[in-house]
């Protein structure tokens, strides 16, 4: 039946509250026809619109997880819950628990598994912890970016080595399938013709190896680039264990970029050591770049420096090798049990992840074992998290996910498995081209799994959503075209070899992955509001909103002064809520009175809006649905910071200017700065009105009255 024609049915009966005098009659309201077509997609708000928990720094959990602030949290009546791993994304192992064994046992060092299950009689820990890696390859991260690389730190005992996991030992492959790199970034063009090596002797060098510049109209090294990879003249070199110094070119050549690509492994390790891993991969302890003078002398451009200051290196992949000394205090997570213990699931499955790029295949499965042991409901596994965003090739991600996924599929025959749990990127998910031109990230770790046979371990497809970068920017503009920047960016990943009923699952999204004003204010509400809808629309399983736990405002920009956070609770500095921000009374409007509480089916229906004169409206926005009680509900944003809109409700196929289908009264909410503003006063702002979205009535008959950056919600009694 369609939707706008079963509501006349319904919407007969008395009016509520009257609305306020001053909401009759907006001044220069334009006329905007929602119409309401065929149902798009059904599903549960218990399962679909779910909140996002994440690491913090040491003593923040205690902070966060207290009863005062898991009782706010739970007042916004999210469902399910994404657990999310900061240390994956600050080349950090994890410690899902306490215990666990060692590689090298009586130095409490090597390659961790941890535990099968709690200890028993041990008090439950209310923490996790992340550890540095001392084999790091890259200068910087995506987390606290406290660490560094030891292939330029200064220290001749340090190395970095690559994950030997991306070895032919275990992947069965040509060792040219996963060739391992190292790139320099001199920070500006410098005169290069030579390269210096000091292999970390014994551990495996490269027995081949090229040294290359990226060429191009666009030679930078994002992930956007269109510039492609070129061998110095004088390029291509054999290996060879010790100092290796490699003349690059006749004359010197002004570079900023240069990548070192390592093919052919010696497979050498120490002599007392039985861990085939310690002979696997790639090791380095320091490079040396620039030129080579008449006498010999190396004049080296890089910065050696233990420290944030030394001259930034990326590599491939990292040895996860660590030892207990390594645990980091900046990498704290709540532990499973505080999650469990803090009432957010609601006993429903948790979606967890296992670290992937820093982590074994052993302790992935002990991991899930553990949570058996607690009795914890899976909903599913992320394998890893953000591999794009630290340069991880489609290829190897796609080498280390078939090698967990086996793994766990061994243990866990029915648990759904996926990833890559990507970064934002629009238009798209791109690497360097491939020898056959290819940069989707997506189409290559597809067509990986599809050469493997293994396309049937990828269980449902990740990412987040983090649209806009420039907190600066006016809000207006970005958020006129979010929604066609997520449809399309949901389309490419279709077009590029995901399977057309593989489950989508948006594991954290947000106004933006930097703090700004827009964030706690309406326009964030709205973004939230509208990517929900839109994802809903989309087919997409779940939607993971980020900023679940109470948290202070800060400022990331340096172009503007800009203070927020991505929260629904704005709190002190100790993490005690403050205030509520207008993200969390959106977010109550959505799963107290757009949907239906509980694990009901609801029916989401095609809406579109147009003019007068029939063509479309980007400003205003309308997500129509049929709740498990009957009711009808319709939620409608007005995008424009200062047009106010009238809204008239209509059948698919209505003609414009025809009388709206409905008739009677509505039940209605609104959030609109009748109720919310913020006061931006630097470190100290705050909502200066913070009120729950007013609720009214409507009659049909006049159309639904929508102010300047608004959130409504109408639904039949």
């Amino acid at each position: 039946m369609n939707l706008c024609l079963a509501i006349v049915a319904l919407c007969a009966g008395p009016m509520t509250a009257p609305l306020p005098p001053a909401r009759q009659q907006p001044a220069g309201a334009a006329t905007v026809t929602v119409r309401v077509d065929q149902p798009l997609a059904r599903f549960s708000p218990a399962l679909a619109l779910g909140g996002a928990l994440d690491g913090h720094s040491e003593g923040e959990t205690a902070q966060i997880y207290t009863r005062a602030n898991e009782r706010a949290m739970a007042a916004a009546g999210l469902g399910a819950v994404s657990y999310r791993l900061r240390t994956e994304l600050g080349v950090k192992a994890w410690h899902y628990a306490p215990g666990g064994s060692w590689s090298e046992a009586g130095h409490r060092r090597g390659y961790w598994t941890g535990p099968s299950a709690p200890r028993a009689g041990q008090r439950p820990p209310t923490v996790s912890w992340g550890y540095s890696l001392p084999r790091r390859g890259s200068t910087n991260d995506q987390a606290n970016n406290n660490g560094f690389s030891r292939l330029d730190d200064g220290n001749p005992r340090s190395f970095w080595k690559s994950n030997p996991y991306l070895d032919s030992h275990y992947t069965g492959e040509a060792e040219s399938a996963h060739a391992q790199w190292v790139l320099i970034d001199l920070g500006r063009q410098q005169a290069v013709d030579a390269l210096r090596i000091a292999w970390a002797d014994p551990y495996p060098y490269a027995r081949r190896l090229r040294v290359q510049e990226i060429v191009g109209p666009a030679a930078v090294i994002s992930e956007h680039a269109a510039g492609s990879w070129q061998d110095f003249p004088q390029g291509s070199f054999s290996g060879h264990r010790g100092v290796q110094t490699l003349q690059l070119a006749p004359t010197p050549r002004r570079v900023q970029w240069v990548r070192i690509l390592l093919s052919e492994s010696s497979h050498t390790g120490p002599q007392r050591s039985r861990d085939v891993r310690d002979r696997l991969g790639y090791a380095i302890g320091e490079l040396y770049l620039g030129t080579i003078d008449r006498r010999g002398r190396m004049h080296d451009a890089i910065r050696h420096r233990a420290s944030g200051s030394q001259t930034v290196i990326y590599t491939s992949s990292t040895d996860p090798w660590h030892g207990a000394v390594d645990r980091n205090g900046s990498y704290e997570q709540p532990s499973f049990q505080t999650v469990l213990r803090s009432g957010l699931t609601h006993g429903r499955p948790l979606l967890v992840p296992v670290a992937l790029l820093y982590g074994t295949p052993e302790s992935a499965v002990a991991e899930l074992r553990y949570l058996r042991a607690l009795g914890v409901p899976l909903r599913g596994v992320e394998l890893g998290e953000e591999p794009d965003g630290q340069l991880a090739s489609p290829e190897d991600y796609g080498a280390l996910y078939v090698r967990f996924a086996r793994a766990i599929h061994r243990a866990f025959p029915k648990l759904p498995l996926g990833g890559p749990g990507f970064q934002t990127a629009i238009p798209d998910w791109t690497y360097w081209p491939d020898a056959h031109g290819q940069r989707s990230w997506t189409a290559r770790f597809v067509a990986y799994l599809h050469a493997h046979a293994a396309l049937g371990l990828l269980n449902f497809f990740s990412f987040e959503w983090y649209p806009f970068d420039d907190v600066c920017a006016d809000p207006a503009g970005q958020l006129a075209q979010a929604a066609t920047l997520l449809k399309r960016t949901l389309e490419l990943q279709r077009g590029h070899g995901l399977p057309s009923d593989l489950p989508v699952y948006v594991t954290e999204y947000g106004y933006s992955p930097f703090a700004g004003q827009d964030e706690v204010d309406l326009t964030g509400a709205l973004l939230d509001a509208d990517t929900v809808g839109t994802l809903l629309a989309q087919g997409v399983r779940t939607a993971y909103m980020y900023g679940y736990e109470p948290e202070p405002i800060m400022r990331e920009s340096e172009k503007c002064v800009s203070w927020g956070n991505l929260v629904l609770l704005q709190s002190d500095a100790e993490h005690r809520v403050r205030h509520r921000v207008a993200a969390f009374w959106e977010t109550w409007m959505l799963t107290h009175v757009w949907t239906q509480p509980g694990d009901g089916v609801h029916t989401l229906y095609a809406a579109d809006s147009s003019t007068q004169d029939g063509a479309g409206h980007e400003l205003v926005r309308a997500y129509a649905l049929r709740r498990p009680d009957g009711r009808l509900a319709v939620l409608l944003l007005n995008m424009s910071p200062s047009q106010p809109y009238v809204v008239r409700l209509a059948a698919a196929g209505a003609s414009p200017g025809a009388s709206p289908v409905l008739s009677g009264g509505l039940v209605e909410w609104q959030l609109s700065a009748m109720q919310y503003r913020w006061h931006a006063a630097g470190p100290h702002g705050r909502p200066s009105l913070s009120q729950a979205p007013m609720r009214g009535s409507v009659a049909v008959d006049a159309g639904v009255r929508l102010p300047p950056y608004s959130i409504t919600v109408v639904r039949t009694p």
